[in-house]
């Protein structure tokens, strides 16, 4: 289906006048307005290439490459493994439930008014005094492929949305277990009592936090390695289809109702981007955030009452080679400075190129 759609308003976007004599792609032509429809059918061509990426780039037959489902199936009883207490278990459920089924009721309603809004075009337009099979043909399958689109675009970056909060849950949970284990070596009255127990008790806890931070760190790269086709691809698709749309606003001259159209398409995408973008590189900030403030402990442990031991201290202070979170393909960390960039650049080749696609 996508393939179909993205061969038809492609061959319609690189030469319209030549391609539209033919029936085939002629009526895929007249489902969208006169005014801005080589930039409705270029928009159409990238989303629908996107979902194409996604079933053969993507999605994989090796079961092992998806372990990160089972957010949709935890189970109540290994919350203490996660390091989440019941209510925040609870919580994270409550949450996840209630924003999948919203996304998922938004897409069924927009799928299901969606044909509805084609019906007045092709009447208008007399799509089907070209060919009333091409027609149905392409009624059939831009209402077919809209499920995909949506999927791609709103439906897999909310799930990895809320794959990486219940991630940061983590992050953040152990991260208030080294603050509390700073204020308890503030606490001068601690080491009144038995200076050797409490040394032991604060060497095992903070062990003890490193350890699980590790095993999270694991868990998180795992996640990411096997969802870093997923994230490249709805990156990639996000950001040009925002800023195609942006520039196409800024930069040409259509009226009013189509410019509002294209408006509301742009916010949804862009809105969209934008929450994807900041959810990856929060990974990143809370790790480095965790080492900064286990670098705190080791300092205030050492330097004021000796109380690490010398293989700890080295151990647990080596610094990280490289910033760790979600990766597009090869190993690209998405943080919030490479976001940012990334997004400028896009929308800088974009912007360079608009004068070319009044």
């Amino acid at each position: 289906m996508s393939t179909i759609q993205t061969i038809g308003a492609g061959l319609y976007v690189i030469q319209p006048d030549y391609f539209q004599k033919f029936a085939f792609i002629g009526t895929f032509a007249r489902f969208n307005p006169p005014e801005g429809r080589e930039y409705f059918l270029t928009a159409w061509a990238i989303a629908a290439f996107s979902v194409i990426i996604m079933m053969f780039y993507c999605i994989t037959t090796k079961v092992k490459n998806y372990q990160f489902l089972r957010i949709l199936y935890l189970n109540q009883n290994d919350y203490h493994h996660h390091c989440l207490t019941n209510n925040e278990f609870k919580q994270f459920e409550q949450s996840r439930d209630r924003i999948l089924s919203a996304v998922r009721s938004f897409i069924v309603i927009v799928v299901l008014v969606f044909p509805f809004g084609f019906i007045p075009t092709i009447i208008q337009l007399e799509a089907y005094k070209i060919s009333m099979f091409w027609t149905i043909f392409w009624f059939i399958i831009i209402n077919t492929n809209i499920w995909y689109l949506f999927m791609t675009q709103y439906y897999f970056p909310i799930f990895i949305v809320m794959l990486q909060y219940y991630f940061r849950i983590r992050q953040r949970n152990l991260y208030k277990r080294l603050i509390r284990l700073n204020n308890r070596l503030l606490n001068q009255e601690n080491l009144s009592s038995n200076r050797y127990i409490w040394i032991r008790q604060i060497n095992n806890e903070f062990l003890r936090i490193n350890r699980l931070y590790g095993l999270l760190r694991q868990e998180i790269y795992s996640n990411s390695n096997q969802l870093r086709r997923f994230v490249t691809t709805i990156f990639i698709d996000l950001s040009m289809q925002s800023t195609y749309l942006i520039s196409i606003v800024l930069f040409t001259k259509i009226g009013p109702a189509i410019t509002v159209v294209i408006m509301q398409i742009t916010t949804g995408i862009t809105t969209m981007l934008i929450i994807f973008l900041y959810s990856c590189s929060m990974i990143e900030y809370e790790d480095r955030k965790f080492f900064i403030q286990k670098q705190k402990c080791l300092n205030l442990g050492n330097i004021n009452r000796n109380i690490f031991t010398t293989k700890n201290s080295i151990k647990l202070g080596t610094p990280f080679e490289r910033s760790f979170g979600f990766t597009l393909i090869h190993d690209i960390v998405i943080s919030s400075s490479l976001s940012v960039n990334v997004f400028i650049n896009i929308s800088t080749f974009f912007f360079l190129i608009a004068p070319q696609i009044r």
